[in-house]
C-alpha cells in the first residue's frame, strides 16, 4: 500500500488506536499537520507531502526542529 496520510478521530477507539498514534509521534516518518481535538492528521514524510509539511507541520518534542 502507499498510504500518504493517516487522519484519527476522536470517537476512534483510543485503546485501539493509542499505540498506533504514539508510534506515529515518536516516527520519522510520519509529520503531524493538524489537530483540533476532534481530528488528527499525519502525513507521510515525503516529497510528495514536502509542501503541506513545510507549511502544517506541528511541533512535537519528537521532530523539534526541522
Amino acid at each position: 500500500y502507499n498510504i500518504n496520510a493517516v487522519v484519527f478521530a476522536v470517537d476512534d477507539d483510543p485503546m485501539k488506536i493509542r499505540p498506533f498514534l504514539i508510534r506515529l509521534i515518536q516516527s520519522k516518518d510520519w509529520v503531524p499537520v493538524y489537530a483540533d481535538g476532534l481530528v488528527t492528521i499525519f502525513v507521510r514524510d515525503n516529497d510528495v507531502n514536502k509542501a503541506v509539511i513545510e507549511k502544517y507541520r506541528i511541533k512535537t518534542s519528537s521532530n523539534p526542529a526541522q
